[in-house]
């Protein structure tokens, strides 16, 4: 589907996790509403926006005790 550019399985409370590329919230919006809940099977859809990411640079020191790789 446009627009949408990875789609994980995940365990516990969803079964999905799609990430979706737009370039407004009426983007994001339309995308969900207008195609993905339309889906047969899709039910219900929660939204999260990025606020941070972070690579495995950022994460590996924090699991490492900051001793580095």
């Amino acid at each position: 589907m446009p627009g949408v550019d990875q789609v994980h399985a995940v365990a516990g409370i969803y079964d999905l996790v799609a990430l979706i590329k737009a370039t407004s919230a009426e983007g994001v919006d339309n995308l969900v509403t207008k195609h993905m809940l339309k889906v047969s099977g899709v039910h219900e859809a929660d939204t999260l926006a990025t606020e941070r990411t972070f690579t495995r640079r950022d994460v590996d020191p924090l699991y490492s005790g900051g001793l580095g790789p």
